[in-house]
């Protein structure tokens, strides 16, 4: 087999892997902006928040359309957000940055036969899978503080599939991650155990809750994607990658003269206010609202207020919007800032794909893998 027959199939699966994530990033649009909706993301097909004029195909190629539509709607001309070519973009580089990973020093071994095609696209399908779970999780944490467990739930199945199915020894030894089964359900166990320790012992130190239930089924995912060995890597990144932007807010609001602003839940702020707890409601990011999201807001303002009208005494008020914020999302307070610890435990799992087997073997001197 000559090399540069080797080359010229890896470059096509290179590309393929870009425009096969870019596609996908497309259809992540969807899911990151209906599912915390409780929308279906397959009826109705894709169309214009504001016109509601349905997307034809030539106005719906990744990356392509976004730019040649110059951000507009062709119909109406309402601006489309830069978040929905960032996210196909994203998605396409770490779709082609995973095919790198996988694919290399063992494309040769499978043009000569040493190993099934089938595998080596077994292996980058689960762990594409994994990454697209990971920045839908991502962005949605970062909109409503939640993390849907219609992903994590059925990841952590899929996490223990992967474990199952995919060779651990031989060519594929060297693959990060990686896990044998035994390594999975400790992944899965102590990382969720891991968050729900934390929750317990910051309620009992504070009498507050710091992150939700949501935390607890993402890390099990995560754990049983890259084993018991990736859950320090994974949570010590986490952790300092969460502070750095926390310190870094808290600064800019201090230099903007803000006392709160950045990930702040609007509808727990309201019903705080309602209660004399916290700030009024600070207006939304330029550029972040669309007329379905303006809707929703209204449409919870206006129960809100219905619900307080009929009630003229404070301490009658009070009750009702108890009420109501024991219902909305939980925060994680930081100071003034709740500060989502999802995204950050989305970050550091992609990132311990790539310098995983690096950190642990400088961590460890060489005596423990990723995978061993």
């Amino acid at each position: 087999m000559l090399q540069s027959d080797v080359d010229n199939l890896v470059l096509t699966l290179y590309v393929f892997a870009f425009a096969f994530g870019a596609s996908w990033g497309s259809f992540l649009n969807v899911v990151i902006y209906r599912l915390p909706l409780h929308l279906s993301v397959i009826s109705p097909p894709s169309h214009c928040p504001a016109c509601k004029t349905p997307i034809r195909a030539y106005d719906n190629i990744p990356l392509l359309s976004w730019l040649l539509l110059r951000a507009r709607c062709r119909t109406c001309d309402v601006k489309i957000s830069p978040r929905y070519f960032g996210v196909e973009l994203l998605v396409a580089l770490l779709s082609l940055a995973l095919a790198v990973h996988v694919l290399d020093g063992r494309v040769a071994a499978v043009l000569t036969g040493r190993i099934e095609f089938m595998a080596l696209f077994l292996a980058w399908s689960f762990l594409f899978v994994f990454i697209v779970g990971l920045v839908a999780l991502f962005f949605i944490d970062l909109d409503i503080t939640e993390l849907p467990p219609e992903l994590t739930i059925p990841g952590i199945v899929l996490g223990l599939l992967y474990a199952y199915l995919l060779p651990t020894e031989g060519f594929f030894f060297d693959l990060v991650p990686n896990p044998t089964l035994v390594n999975s359900l400790l992944g899965a166990s102590i990382g969720g155990g891991l968050i729900l320790g934390l929750i317990v012992v910051y309620y009992l130190l504070t009498g507050r809750i710091g992150m939700g239930g949501g935390d607890i089924w993402m890390m099990a995912m995560v754990g049983a994607f890259v084993g018991w060995q990736g859950l320090f890597f994974i949570f010590l990144a986490s952790s300092v990658q969460g502070i750095v932007v926390a310190l870094g807010a808290v600064g800019v609001a201090k230099f903007r003269g803000e006392e709160s602003g950045l990930f702040r839940n609007n509808e727990v702020d309201a019903l705080e206010s309602q209660l004399g707890l916290g700030e009024q409601e600070s207006e939304p990011p330029p550029g972040s609202e669309t007329p379905e999201s303006e809707a929703a807001d209204a449409a919870g303002d206006e129960a809100i207020i219905e619900a307080a009208a009929p009630l003229t005494d404070a301490d009658a008020v009070a009750p009702a919007a108890a009420e109501a914020l024991a219902a909305a999302p939980v925060r994680r307070p930081i100071g003034k800032f709740a500060i989502p610890f999802g995204p950050f435990i989305a970050v550091s799992a992609i990132e311990y794909m790539f310098i995983g087997e690096w950190f642990l073997s400088l961590l460890t001197h060489g005596v423990l893998h990723p995978n061993g």
